[in-house]
């Protein structure tokens, strides 16, 4: 009986040992498909798969290989090119025959005539503020031809709404292109019929050249 106990505890010593050694095989040929694996990915491991010697079995977490950007490449080919044109819109006044042409380039937009420009002076302007619904700046003379008390220097009482029209283009701080309802030697500037003056106030920008002949 002593017998047969110790043939079934040796069978069950060598069935472990078998399960044993069949898990071992088993997770070295898991381990080698893994290394195979992440070799023909392109891996590599930051510590060797390797056995301890305590029997333990150490996997190392894979890690992508490190593409090095050249150092030569650069962001400025993400960046949008500014693309400058060679035509720019400007405004041509004739004195002589009193007229007005737009241009942009050597593409005449408009032209249409004039009054009272006989004292504008000839030369290049650029255009140095432009304003919808303007106010006009009314000056001690403007009071005094009336007989009114004279507002303060910057009072507000100074800037009358209408006087100028809907819009204004200033060639310099003296020299105004408007469309006031009547022209008058008090507000000077040179009046302009108001489809004209719109094309001109939404055509041209601060710093357009306009050039009297």
């Amino acid at each position: 009986m002593n017998s047969n106990i110790l043939l079934n505890i040796n069978k069950k010593s060598l069935f472990f040992r078998a399960l044993i050694l069949l898990f071992c095989l088993q997770s070295m040929t898991a381990c080698h498909s893994i290394t195979t694996l992440t070799q023909e990915l392109g891996f590599t491991s930051s510590t060797d798969n390797k056995w301890l010697d305590s029997g333990s079995l150490v996997i190392a977490r894979v890690v992508p290989n490190r593409k090095v950007v050249s150092g030569t490449q650069s962001l400025k080919g993400f960046i949008p090119k500014k693309t400058e044109s060679n035509q720019e819109t400007m405004l041509l006044i004739e004195r002589a025959n009193s007229k007005v042409q737009l241009f942009h380039g050597s593409i005449k937009l408009a032209e249409f005539s004039i009054k009272n420009i006989s004292d504008l002076e000839a030369g290049e302007y650029q255009i140095v503020h432009k304003q919808r619904h303007p106010v006009w700046y009314a000056p001690d003379d403007y009071y005094s031809r009336r007989s009114l008390d004279v507002p303060k220097a910057n009072s507000q009482d100074r800037y009358l709404k209408g006087a100028l029209g809907d819009f204004v283009v200033y060639l310099d701080e003296d020299t105004a292109l408007h469309n006031s309802l009547v022209w008058s030697e008090e507000v000077g500037g040179i009046r302009i019929a108001d489809k004209d003056i719109a094309q001109i106030y939404y055509k041209l920008d601060i710093g357009s050249v306009i050039r009297v002949e």
